[in-house]
């Protein structure tokens, strides 16, 4: 299923509008007559990635600051046989983004198992502290006079 995100201005709507609207049952616009006006558009593969790229769209301080807003839109239904396109033929790695917006995710299993701690063969040896310090901080072990 493919999917539009849309970064968009937010147009104020006059209360009258939108109470016949509410009346009638029907959208306040139509989109395909009059669409709003677009800053930035993404297409997604998965519904996943689009709301991974949705997330970092809401990152605008525009958009944070409640002058632009961020839709998601389903563009096709789903099909038997999802969209993936073949890379073998380019034989280029994808790139981030492909990563991103590709539909073979694999489940993270957790960080990968520590290697099992041997026994040291040779012992550590103890260490004093150096001689300057003493046993009691300042008193010389010597003559026990400071």
């Amino acid at each position: 299923m493919r999917f539009l995100i849309v970064r968009t201005d937010i147009r104020a709507v006059p209360t009258d509008q939108l109470a016949a609207a509410w009346a009638d049952g029907e959208p306040v616009r139509d989109e395909q007559v009059a669409p709003e006006p677009r800053r930035q558009t993404v297409c997604a593969e998965d519904r996943d990635a689009a709301m991974v790229l949705a997330r970092a769209f809401s990152a605008v301080g525009a958009v944070r600051a409640g002058r632009q807003r961020v839709k998601v839109v389903r563009l096709s239904e789903p099909s038997d046989r999802p969209f993936r396109p073949d890379r073998r033929v380019s034989g280029n790695r994808p790139s981030s983004l492909d990563r991103a917006l590709s539909l073979d995710r694999t489940v993270n299993a957790g960080p990968a198992p520590r290697p099992e701690r041997t026994a040291n063969p040779v012992p550590r040896q103890r260490t004093e502290p150096p001689a300057r310090f003493g046993r009691h901080h300042g008193v010389n072990s010597d003559t026990g006079t400071m």
